[in-house]
């Protein structure tokens, strides 16, 4: 990592967060989640994660697991403090835009267990909606977990805008994680 990334103490601009989305277990209806990423400064270039991590001994294909996400740029209403959904950002492989009402199926090529995507936005928050279900067909054991990377984009950030980044990002549910079958 070169120095522009480095801290004054010499540690890396580099702030991680992740939370569970849901366990699954067992053949299981539809079930979603939503998430929330805080982007706390527009300089930061942000990463997100979502992906299914087995329990040991687990070996079903995802692909046989229904699963979307969608994802949206929000911004803070300054006058009641709300969040409002203002712009889809999230493309498939081919480039094009995925919308709410028809999000992106991930893992999107066999051989993959999650999806990831990484930018820079100037927008509050970003909203994550999560489904998955079993009905195909297969059994799964393990868990859906969302993860956050966010480090200065191209420059480095002075000691106190770092830590002021740090104390604000993070992941937090909007949902509550789905149980099926246990």
């Amino acid at each position: 990592m070169s120095r522009s990334y480095l801290n004054d103490a010499g540690s890396p601009q580099v702030e991680f967060d992740s939370i569970t989305l849901g366990r699954v277990h067992g053949i299981f209806g539809p079930n979603n989640c939503k998430f929330r990423v805080m982007n706390p400064d527009s300089r930061v270039r942000l990463k997100i994660t979502v992906m299914f991590v087995r329990d040991a001994g687990a070996s079903a294909s995802i692909l046989t697991m229904p699963t979307t996400l969608y994802l949206g740029e929000e911004e803070q209403n300054k006058k009641n403090g709300k969040r409002v959904l203002c712009t889809d950002i999230l493309r498939d492989a081919a480039g094009n835009v995925i919308h709410q009402s028809g999000p992106l199926t991930i893992p999107e090529d066999a051989g993959l267990e999650g999806f990831t995507t990484e930018f820079v936005t100037a927008a509050d928050s970003i909203l994550g909606i999560f489904t998955t279900s079993s009905d195909a067909g297969g059994t799964f054991d393990g868990h859906w977990l969302a993860q956050a990377r966010w480090q200065p984009d191209g420059q480095r950030l002075c000691d106190e805008d770092w830590e002021y980044v740090r104390r604000k990002c993070h992941l937090e549910l909007v949902s509550e994680p789905f149980r099926p079958g246990e």
